[in-house]
């Protein structure tokens, strides 16, 4: 019976790696898109979402480098701007469905299908059956260590809302568009 709290423990282990690997990751909180950036842009002139580097900035227009080549949009046809924070891993998530997977696949086996999962009797020759529950145990820890292996194989990228206008691009001169400023004198 020692088995099956040792399989627990080292899924729940294998599990919290993804998670740690995660919590280090520090997303950048600037929501300011400058030549760099990875953005998502949506626009009239264009007939789909255009996704890439920000390569130059100015008053007028933004360029983009995109899988599909360099393209050039103008400020006033944006009409929806994102900026990537970032990937992240799936660990836990994967962990959760490969959890619930395995619980289930362990419920519908019946003992006389379940042959060889709980071990093997050398001395008979014959494989060891299990109980209902001891195959969803089993099942349950498997399935959560294949789930959080593909989570923390699997990244998805994080994207922030962003505006991107005239009023925060440079000018012609290099400077901000408009500018507020506070002087103090004593």
């Amino acid at each position: 019976m020692r088995m099956p709290a040792l399989i627990f423990a080292v899924v729940l282990a294998i599990s919290a790696v993804p998670v740690a690997a995660q919590a280090q990751d520090a997303p950048s909180g600037s929501a300011v898109v400058v030549t760099g950036s990875r953005v998502r842009v949506m626009s009239t002139v264009a007939t789909s979402r255009l996704e890439g580097l920000v390569v130059a900035l100015d008053y007028r227009v933004v360029t983009l480098a995109t899988n599909s080549g360099i393209v050039t949009i103008p400020l006033t046809s944006i009409t929806a701007t994102e900026r990537s924070l970032g990937r992240k891993r799936n660990g836990l998530k994967g962990t959760a469905i490969g959890a619930v997977i395995g619980l289930v696949l362990g419920l519908t086996l019946s003992p006389e299908e379940s042959g060889g999962l709980c071990g093997f009797n050398y001395g008979t020759g014959s494989p060891v059956k299990c109980s209902r529950g001891q195959a969803a145990g089993m099942m349950l820890a498997g399935g959560a260590a294949w789930g959080a292996l593909f989570g923390a194989l699997i990244q998805t990228e994080r994207w922030s809302p962003v505006t991107l206008s005239a009023a925060n691009a440079p000018t012609p001169s290099g400077r901000p568009a408009f500018r507020i400023g506070v002087a103090v004198r004593f």
